[in-house]
C-alpha cells in the first residue's frame, strides 16, 4: 500500500479514534447522527439515581435509562460456510486491494453456522440461491460491465433515535 500503510493497519485496524457525532435532543427523543455507517446501539442499561422531577423540587430517586453508542471499527471479515468463502465486511478495502494488485490480506474468517452469519441484515446484499449459484457475484465483477452496471449512490448519515413514549396498556385480570 502506498503512505507507508501496512496491509494489517488497513484490513484490521486497531486503536482508531471514536468517529466523532452529532445528538440533538427534545423532550422525549434523542437523536445521534454520523457520516460513520458503523455507528450502533451496542447496550442499554437501567438503574436507580438522584433527580429532581421538577424546577426548584429536590432530588428524589427516580430510574435513569442510559443507552451505550459507538461507532465501531470495520475489519475485514470472511465468513467460511458450507464450503465456500464469504467476504462479510470491507468489500471497498478488497475492490481497492485488488485494483492494487494485492490478492492475499490479512482478514479475520470466521466459521459461520448458519447463512445469516454470512449476509446478517441489513447489510446481506445477495440471498442464498444467489450466493451459491454456479456462478456466484465475486469483488471482481465490480469492474465487468457484462454483469455490473454504473451508479451513483448518495452519501448518507448513520441515525440512532431513542424516544420515549407513555401510554396506557389494559390491565386484564
Amino acid at each position: 500500500m502506498s503512505f507507508g500503510i501496512s496491509l494489517i493497519e488497513v484490513c484490521l485496524p486497531v486503536g482508531q479514534p471514536t468517529a466523532p457525532f452529532a445528538i440533538t435532543t427534545d423532550q422525549d427523543s434523542i437523536t445521534i447522527s454520523s457520516a460513520n455507517p458503523n455507528l450502533r446501539v451496542i447496550s442499554g442499561q437501567a438503574y436507580p439515581t438522584l433527580a429532581a422531577t421538577a424546577p426548584n423540587l429536590p432530588p428524589r430517586q427516580v430510574q435513569a435509562v442510559t443507552f451505550l453508542v459507538t461507532t465501531s471499527t470495520s475489519y475485514v471479515q470472511v465468513a467460511h460456510y458450507q464450503g465456500r468463502y464469504f467476504l462479510r465486511d470491507g468489500n471497498h478495502r478488497a475492490a481497492a486491494l485488488l485494483l492494487a494488485g494485492i490478492t492475499q490480506v490479512p482478514a479475520i474468517v470466521i466459521e459461520a453456522p448458519t447463512f445469516q452469519y454470512v449476509a446478517p441484515p441489513p447489510l446481506g446484499l445477495f440471498d442464498y440461491q444467489v450466493a451459491f449459484s454456479n456462478r456466484p457475484p465475486l469483488v471482481t465483477d465490480f469492474w465487468d460491465t457484462s454483469v455490473a452496471a454504473g451508479g451513483h449512490h448518495p452519501a448518507t448519515y448513520k441515525v440512532v433515535r431513542v424516544s420515549a413514549a407513555q401510554f396506557p396498556v389494559p390491565i386484564h385480570a
